[in-house]
């Protein structure tokens, strides 16, 4: 994650950014159907800026490059 310098000095934009990515060493790991789907789709292997608002439940990433434009993730 990389913190991002407008929200350290003036509380604008989002808080950080993050390149959502696994790493295994070379022939250690087969890909499944699965983890090709989502690399396919753009989840895996792209960047996201990630925003949280304090005593929300509510975490927003906002895809950067691909196809991804916003995933919202909730705390039940």
């Amino acid at each position: 994650m990389l913190a991002n310098a407008e929200w350290i000095v003036s509380k604008k934009g989002p808080q950080t950014f993050f390149l959502f990515e696994y790493h295994f060493p070379d022939g250690s790991h087969l890909t499944e159907p699965e983890e090709a789907f989502l690399q396919h789709v753009g989840l895996i292997g792209d960047n996201f800026s990630l925003e949280t608002t304090v005593g929300q439940p509510t975490m927003i990433w906002r895809g950067l490059n691909r196809g991804i434009e916003r995933i919202e993730l909730v705390r039940q």
